[in-house]
């Protein structure tokens, strides 16, 4: 499976989020990813917010061409609402590996789950284990 990841690089704007999703619609690829970043990451950078109304958007459309959507999560709040519009798998932040609350939130949905290893150790990979 190819994913795109945006990511964050919308920089907030969504004529540049929409400009990417057109773009990779147009790929041979099999998904798309962003991230929702923790409410603080947000009260630092506000510019960079999404709304729920442009994720539930975007979904449509990325559904409409057969792409799936996946979401890089970090908010926990924010696990219902990406639910509710349908997200088809989710990933967890390598910062995050830890955040037990956070991965059992993700594992209930019962999605694909996709984790970050980038700046974990062994030891913090076989505690994810555990979870």
């Amino acid at each position: 499976m190819i994913i795109c990841e945006i990511g964050l690089n919308h920089m907030g704007k969504t004529k540049y989020a929409n400009e990417y999703i057109d773009k990779i619609i147009k790929s041979n690829t099999d998904g798309i990813l962003f991230h929702i970043r923790e409410k603080s990451f947000y009260e630092k950078n506000p510019k960079l917010l999404l709304s729920d109304k442009f994720y539930s958007n975007a979904i449509k459309k990325i559904k409409k061409n057969n792409l799936k959507f996946g979401i890089t999560i970090a908010d926990i709040d924010k696990i219902e609402f990406c639910e509710k519009i349908g997200v088809d798998f989710y990933k967890i932040f390598s910062r995050d590996i830890l955040k037990k609350e956070l991965i059992k939130k993700v594992i209930s949905t019962k999605k694909k789950i996709f984790v970050s290893t980038g700046i974990s150790n062994i030891k913090e990979i076989k505690k994810f284990e555990k979870i």
